[in-house]
């Protein structure tokens, strides 16, 4: 019933078992099953990274006991290596520019895909947006540290690295990289085509340190050096994309 050839080692059952508790309750709104984010692009990292899956759909919401149905099954399903699955609905009425998927960064494993992809100039611009608004000293870095249990920690160390590799993406592009091309590069691959030198040996530093930490999430000082680098890096690669010569005229307006 899926097309799960495109889907390789670990995710593969996951995503099928996942796949079949939504079509098993939503099958008469269902339109399509998408995978995408870093099953995709083959990078994820254990005890880190999730599954993201789209339900494109007739509707944008279920009856409400159809959520609590759906989550008992999921609930039966072991997801690991992976940290949790994401499931989201998108209704076939979009809204008015809407940003779609990258090509190449996803799967379409059941039905139809009624989302255009995003042509390269809109990438573009997205990355231009995202880089003007990084908030470079975030408060959720320093001001949780001030808490302490109930995975304060990890939550916010998480939400660091949610941050920083969307950031990578963007700075490549305003370098004047192809931005669909970009967006199919795996985390290394992306770090070594960075032009700027400080720029890569931190991010090579913030990778090292995230696969320290994960999956066991127990060593603070990686914790702290997440957080630490995160807030080094969106610091200085605002910096740098601001002076670079084909986008700082962009970005200061």
């Amino acid at each position: 019933m899926f097309s799960l050839q495109n889907i390789e080692g670990e995710a593969k059952p996951i995503i099928e078992q996942a796949a079949n508790v939504y079509y098993k309750h939503t099958k008469n709104q269902l339109i399509g099953i998408i995978i995408h984010g870093s099953v995709i692009t083959g990078d994820f990292i254990p005890g880190c990274s999730d599954i993201d899956i789209k339900l494109l759909m007739n509707v944008t919401n279920l009856d409400l006991g159809k959520y609590y149905d759906i989550h008992k099954e999921l609930a039966k399903i072991d997801v690991t290596p992976f940290r949790y699955i994401q499931c989201d609905i998108i209704g076939k009425s979009l809204p008015k520019n809407y940003a779609g998927f990258v090509s190449g960064t996803y799967e379409v494993i059941y039905g139809e895909n009624f989302i255009p992809d995003m042509p390269p100039e809109q990438i573009r611009e997205n990355s231009i947006k995202s880089i003007r608004s990084i908030d470079v000293f975030p408060r959720f870095a320093y001001e949780s540290l001030l808490d302490h249990g109930g995975n304060r920690l990890s939550q916010n160390t998480r939400l660091m690295i949610t941050k920083i590799w969307p950031t990578l993406k963007n700075c490549l592009i305003i370098e004047g990289n192809d931005p669909i091309r970009v967006w199919r590069l795996s985390k290394v691959e992306a770090i070594n085509e960075l032009r700027n030198m400080d720029l890569k040996s931190m991010f090579e530093r913030f990778l090292n340190s995230v696969y320290d930490y994960y999956p066991d999430e127990k060593e603070v000082d990686c914790a702290l050096n997440i957080l630490r680098l995160g807030m080094e890096i969106l610091a200085n690669i605002k910096r740098y994309c601001e002076g670079l010569e084909e986008g700082s005229h962009i970005l200061k307006h």
